[in-house]
């Protein structure tokens, strides 16, 4: 349910949310045919909960990214110029040179 509330604000959670599922999809089939003996017993009360989950997610995936599309405070012109400020301040106490500067003109530079 993390990711896809958190997903429209954080698009890198899409890929994580895919590894983690995968891991974990393959985690549980190799425990359960090499592992578990008995399984438990499932009823339609799992099936409910699972759409239920599944509704909710949904709802908080949708109110996140209206959230976050409609707050014109997260990417605004000030934060935006303060986040530029901060990365050149740690570029110029790193002693890492600008990648502007070093990029090269042309194949020739190369």
């Amino acid at each position: 349910m993390h990711v896809m509330t958190y997903a429209s604000g954080l698009p890198i959670m899409y890929p994580l949310g895919f590894m983690h599922f995968t891991f974990v999809y393959w985690l549980y089939k190799i425990l359960f045919t090499k592992f578990y003996r008995k399984t438990g017993t499932f009823d339609d009360i799992l099936a409910s909960r699972t759409v239920w989950y599944l509704k909710v997610g949904v709802m908080m995936h949708l109110l996140m990214g209206a959230f976050v599309y409609s707050n014109s405070n997260i990417l605004s012109e000030g934060n935006l110029r303060f986040l530029s400020g901060i990365k050149d301040q740690a570029m110029s106490q790193s002693g890492v040179p600008d990648s502007a500067a070093n990029k090269p003109k042309s194949l020739e530079d190369i």
